[in-house]
Parts: C-alpha cells; structure tokens; sequence
C-alpha cells in the first residue's frame, strides 16, 4: 500500500504537469530547443536505471533504424518524459524481463499545433515496450 505521502507527491507532479501543458498552448512556457543525438541522449537515460535492471534482471537496450539520429528537441522536457516512461515499465516488468526504447525516423508527419498549426512536420517515433505480467481472465 502506497503512503499517503507518496501518493499526494505522484498527484502533485500530475497536476505541475498538466500546468506545463497548459502553459505550452498558451504560449506561457519557453521550449529551449537544441539539437541533440537521440541514440546517445536515450542511452545515457537509460544509464539510470542500469542499477535497477541489474537487480531485477531485466534487460534494456535502445534501438534505432538509423545510426545517427540528430533531432531539435527540449533537452529537459524529452528526458522527464523518457525518465517517466522507463520508471513505469521497470516498475510492470516481470523480473526476468525486457525493455525496448525503439527510435524510427519513419518520416511520418504529424500536425502539431504547437509548432505548426497549419503544415504537418516530420517527427521520430519513440517506442517504448515492455513484457509486463498480464492479468489472467478467469471465467465464472
């Protein structure tokens, strides 16, 4: 059972998250855009949880379709995401298990109001999964 604590800290960082999203349409909120290695950038975040994979004896890799794979993207704001991601699919792998960060440069294109309301622009693919214990289905 979860701590009254820890559970008020989860909602609190819900709640300053969706404030960022809502500060991010209204134009309230600066993106600090940079261009970075998407490869090396997941790998270094997946370095954190190195420890607890080894504990749990999963196994983690990152993954691309391409060797390099340069983006302009908010350092801080992409690596909170990434982080989330890999926490909630430690935490629903089985021990024994596996996680995938799979990065596709697909040259899909998307609309995304936030960075243009009109044109749809090019965008990487960020898959991450897991082998997660399912829940068995009885019947009555």
């Amino acid at each position: 059972m979860q701590s009254s604590t820890k559970i008020q800290t989860d909602f609190t960082e819900l709640i300053n998250e969706l404030m960022d999203i809502r500060k991010l349409e209204h134009n309230k909120m600066k993106i600090r855009a940079s261009k970075i290695n998407l490869i090396e950038f997941s790998k270094n975040i997946a370095n954190y949880f190195q420890e607890e994979t080894t504990n749990k004896n999963i196994l983690l890799s990152v993954d691309s379709d391409v060797p390099d794979l340069s983006v302009w993207a908010d350092e801080k704001m992409l690596e909170k995401i990434i982080f989330n991601l890999l926490s909630n699919a430690i935490k629903a792998t089985p021990i024994g298990g596996a996680i995938n960060i799979d990065l596709f440069s697909n040259h899909k294109r998307y609309l995304l109001p936030l960075i243009d309301k009109k044109q749809p622009v090019e965008v990487i693919e960020i898959v991450i999964s897991d082998t997660r214990t399912r829940i068995k289905r009885t019947r009555s």
